[in-house]
């Protein structure tokens, strides 16, 4: 929730929770981030495709399975092929 202060009619402050402005800051954040990447983009800089951030940026997830002898098979596999 947020809530304008006026004083004699005119905004003169504003009272939000705390909910309300941890998502402001997460959106203002992400705003500054899509700004600086969209400045490195039209200066210049390298862009990658999905195809090659996801080969750049592999990620894997990892699994436990219990054995006997209360041993652990690991298996691992790509979340991205």
């Amino acid at each position: 929730m947020i809530y304008e202060i006026t004083k004699n009619g005119e905004g003169d402050g504003v009272f939000m929770n705390i909910d309300a402005f941890e998502k402001r800051e997460q959106a203002l954040e992400l705003r500054a981030k899509i700004m600086q990447a969209e400045e490195e983009r039209i200066s210049g800089a390298r862009t990658r495709s999905i195809e090659e951030a996801r080969k750049e940026y592999s990620i894997y997830k990892i699994t436990a399975q219990s054995c006997k002898d209360d041993k652990a098979v690991l298996f691992i596999s790509k979340l991205f092929d």
